[in-house]
């Protein structure tokens, strides 16, 4: 009942990626299983995925074997074969819209082989297959693929974090270190933009001696837009979009050296869903955008947080954007979703150096 009521008002997450057919969702379930034992196992795939899978077959197979041979084990067995059966739903779950061999997914898997392990711990069967030695031996296989991963991921992650904790000591403006350190903090610069103001305002540790931003101010762009592609724009700032692949350009009158770009907007689409923002830049060298000056805002997380960004904006009525770009700009592309919908700009502005 209370796995029921979880979809009363479920939206999907909105330009998710999701499995092109039931094979791809399988093939992403065997990824999501097989990662359970390190990532070490992407090396030798799908040799690792057959055997990873055929252990598994076996095991479930010995599972119902015990229910129909011994019948005063059939509570264990219900047990374990309920066990694994929500480990293998997670798995197909996953193989829907996900990335079986995403490395943070090693926990959420390792507990079917858990299972794998008691099963022929507790009922090894009469032929005593050598179904612990398999997995042992798996394990040792895998040690130091697993640990040179966790060595190499544990450099970079110190090595940013590290700078960044450096850069917040030494007083770098907030501004400076979203765009420096933004991916490691959050895909959406606003996110840790407000929260770790929060953390200063607080006094929680290091972040106590955070330095705000300073010496910036903003520049309004005008918002008459050199280019459109479907998309019908009115008078008032409002794009009513038309087709897929919908775009505002807006161009400066020379190249300028901006902080950041700042996009306050209001979004009513015809289905209901909420929007996927993409903002590109580029100076007057730049004969088209590329992919390094590219920024978007496809939301995550609850429904007030997509709708406003932060959990503290939840209540404004319209939604604020700023990229902490760095970067010489003359010409500024604004993506308004890829479906009919109602898009108003209420601010598009520049943030540069008070001088």
């Amino acid at each position: 009942m209370v796995t029921a009521l979880y979809f009363v008002g479920w939206q999907r997450v909105p330009y998710h990626p999701r499995s092109s057919g039931p094979f791809q969702t399988l093939l992403t379930a065997a990824k999501f299983l097989t990662i359970g034992l390190g990532p070490a196992v992407r090396s030798v795939w799908p040799y690792s995925g057959a055997m990873a899978l055929t252990v598994l077959g076996f095991s479930v197979l010995r599972v119902l074997d015990l229910w129909r041979t011994e019948p005063g084990e059939r509570p264990r067995a219900l047990g374990l074969f309920c066990f694994l059966g929500a480990l293998v739903a997670l798995a197909l779950g996953l193989g829907l819209g996900r990335n079986g061999f995403e490395t943070r997914y090693v926990t959420l898997a390792i507990p079917i082989w858990c299972a794998v392990y008691f099963v022929w711990l507790l009922f090894p069967g009469p032929n005593r297959p050598p179904a612990g030695a398999i997995l042992a031996v798996s394990a040792l296989a895998g040690v130091w693929g697993n640990t040179a991963f966790g060595l190499q991921y544990a450099a970079e992650l110190r090595g940013q974090l590290g700078s960044f904790e450096r850069d917040l000591s030494a007083g770098v403006q907030l501004h400076e270190l979203l765009h420096r350190y933004g991916p490691w903090l959050h895909p959406h610069q606003d996110t840790p933009g407000r929260y770790l103001g929060m953390l200063q305002r607080a006094g929680v540790g290091r972040y106590a001696g955070l330095r705000a931003d300073s010496g910036l101010r903003v520049e309004l762009i005008d918002l008459r837009p050199v280019e459109t592609a479907q998309l019908a724009w009115g008078p008032d700032s409002v794009a009513r979009v038309q087709g897929p692949n919908p775009a505002l350009l807006f161009r400066l009158p020379a190249d300028r050296f901006v902080e950041g770009i700042r996009l306050r907007y209001r979004y009513r689409a015809d289905d209901g869903t909420l929007p996927y923002i993409g903002i590109r830049w580029k100076p007057a060298s730049q004969a088209a955008f590329v992919p390094e000056r590219f920024y978007k805002y496809s939301p995550t997380g609850d429904r007030a947080n997509w709708e406003r960004g932060t959990w503290d904006t939840i209540g404004d009525s319209a939604t604020t954007l700023t990229v902490w770009v760095g970067d010489t700009v003359r010409e500024i592309g604004i993506t308004p979703d890829f479906r009919p919908g109602t898009f108003r700009i209420d601010e598009l502005s520049l943030v540069v150096e008070d001088r």
